[in-house]
């Protein structure tokens, strides 16, 4: 597991945030795999590290970005909900928001 995934996992603990599983497959052809997933409420995130790299990476650079956006269109086709975090932006308060977001995209799912 990355850094920045270990200190998401962390932070989500501890804001009490829903259970997600790791890797999760949601496209039935292609190989997409969600960081984090709340499957039954199609609610997922992203954690798109190497940002800041001098040269960036994969997520930063326009090849990347252009795989990312294919994903990320193809997930709303599909329903999903994907909250995405660089390492900047991954804070306890960004969670506990996410969190709150979650749970009101999940209203009436059930």
């Amino acid at each position: 597991m990355s850094a920045l995934a270990s200190k998401f996992v962390v932070l989500w603990k501890a804001a009490s945030g829903p259970e997600l599983t790791p890797e999760h497959k949601f496209h039935p052809t292609r190989k997409w795999r969600f960081d984090f997933a709340q499957v039954d409420s199609r609610c997922a995130v992203e954690l798109d590290g190497g940002a800041f790299l001098p040269f960036g990476g994969r997520h930063g650079r326009g090849m990347g970005m252009v795989k990312d956006c294919e994903k990320y269109r193809a997930a709303a086709d599909l329903g999903w909900r994907v909250w995405r975090f660089t390492t900047k932006c991954l804070t306890q308060e960004a969670i506990k928001t996410t969190i709150q977001s979650m749970k009101l995209a999940t209203k009436g799912k059930k």
